[in-house]
């Protein structure tokens, strides 16, 4: 039982392959070795891009040990996305640094949808239990529960109300857009160079499809379907 649809293993297919197959080829090519900087980076970004292909399939729904593990690796991976930002920065920024300009500005973008995806989902999840709590102090407390669960309260955002399906969605979508097109940047640019397109080309372009996936895939997971 899971969250299997085609835009999540798409993206476990892209992770997989640049993790295991393009990632140790390329660092065994440098003919130098890797160092404690990039060893952070590879154990913080590599580590979220895996956290998030297992975190996207099974979810709380799934069963008490699933939702368990859901939150304790959502937690893991708010140290692992901060680590992966930090390093992968200072890589490509250091003075004298052998990135070439067109691979850190590519990089610099994923990484900050990554920190901004891993905000919005740590904001939405909390704003989603923040509902269910509120409405369940409300239930316990009202006359008639009844009118409560017919009409739920919500938080406000300026006049936009904020429901906990609000949340629920927006959890659901900062997290696929980590999964797919934040952490899948650094595979997509180098897919693209493996078929000849300029670094920056290919960030435009798979970048995009993954971001179409991301909303697809939100989609399809909230109304348990495959595609």
């Amino acid at each position: 039982k899971g969250n299997f649809n085609v835009y999540w293993a798409i993206g476990v297919i892209l992770g997989l392959w640049f993790l295991f197959v393009h990632a140790p080829l390329y660092l065994s090519s440098r003919g130098e070795p890797v160092s404690a900087w990039l060893w952070a980076h590879l154990v913080g970004a590599g580590g979220l891009y895996l956290v998030c292909m297992w975190n996207t399939f099974h979810t709380p729904s799934h069963g008490p040990k699933y939702r368990a593990a859901h939150v304790w690796l959502g937690r893991v991976a708010m140290v692992l996305s901060a680590l992966g930002f930090a390093t992968g920065a200072y890589i490509s920024w250091r003075p004298g640094s052998a990135v070439p300009l067109s691979l850190g500005i590519g990089l610099t973008i994923g990484g900050t949808a990554q920190i901004c995806t891993t905000v919005g989902g740590l904001w939405a999840i909390r704003g989603y239990k923040a509902q269910i709590a509120k409405e369940a102090r409300l239930a316990a407390t009202a006359e008639h529960a009844d009118d409560v669960l017919l009409d739920p309260p919500t938080f406000c955002f300026g006049r936009v109300p904020l429901s906990k399906e609000f949340y629920l969605r927006m959890h659901v979508g900062c997290m696929f857009g980590l999964f797919l097109p934040a952490c899948g940047t650094p595979a997509a640019m180098r897919l693209g160079a493996l078929i000849g397109l300029d670094i920056l080309i290919a960030l435009g372009v798979f970048v995009f499809v993954l971001i179409v996936f991301g909303a697809r895939a939100e989609g399809v997971v909230l109304d348990k379907k495959r595609f």
